[in-house]
């Protein structure tokens, strides 16, 4: 049994309502994904937090509330999981390198991405000032980080500074995806719509098969 006290919970992907997960869709149906643009904010946090590891992401179908034109009612959509290796893990440094935290399949970031695509948010992350860094900490419980309290402070300092270097650590990355082989399936626009309610497995959608053959 865990000891009593406070313990770490992430939400569950898709929400409350029973869902099929998928770990994988094929390249056709990622261009199904009405939340794609996402993909580019998560970059964008991943080179400020310096995720160690590969782009993380599952896939769900759900329910779309959207005024944009063309939005199916129903789509996949991607949420993204796994920052355990955020700070280089438990090494709580940063590196940086062009091709660390990038999805695996960068068809996902478009056919020939630009650094103007991730101006929305890099300016979110550059709204994130001291004061609320300074909140995050004062939320972790105490004996969590007792005896580390320092080495914390110095991570969210660090973390404060990185913010103006997020612009080059996407050029460099983006600089070298245009190097790669150009993707064939053209981005989408960058604001998502509202997911507002996951499909229930019991109306499961025909594609479901399809990436169950592929994830296997």
């Amino acid at each position: 049994m865990p000891e009593i006290g406070p313990h770490f919970g992430s939400l569950h992907v898709g929400g409350p309502v029973p869902a099929t997960v998928f770990d994988f869709l094929p390249s056709a149906m990622l261009s199904e994904v009405v939340n794609r643009g996402d993909f580019l904010g998560v970059m964008a946090f991943d080179k400020w937090v310096s995720n160690a590891d590969g782009r993380q992401a599952v896939f769900y179908r759900a329910r779309i509330s959207s005024e944009m034109p063309g939005h199916p009612s129903v789509g996949w959509v991607a949420q993204f999981i796994d920052n355990g290796l955020a700070f280089q893990g438990r090494d709580w440094t940063f590196y940086d390198s062009p091709v660390q935290g990038l999805y695996r399949r960068r068809i996902v970031y478009g056919r020939r991405p630009s650094i103007r695509d991730f101006d929305p948010w890099v300016s979110a992350i550059m709204e994130i000032d001291q004061n609320v860094l300074d909140g995050v900490f004062m939320m972790l419980p105490s004996n969590w980080i007792e005896g580390q309290e320092y080495e914390f402070r110095q991570v969210f300092k660090q973390l404060y500074d990185r913010r103006e270097r997020v612009p080059e650590l996407l050029a460099e990355t983006v600089k070298c995806m245009q190097a790669m082989p150009a993707q064939s399936v053209p981005f989408v626009q960058r604001r998502s719509p509202k997911v507002t309610r996951v499909c229930s497995d019991k109306s499961p959608h025909t594609k479901n098969s399809v990436v169950a053959r592929y994830s296997t």
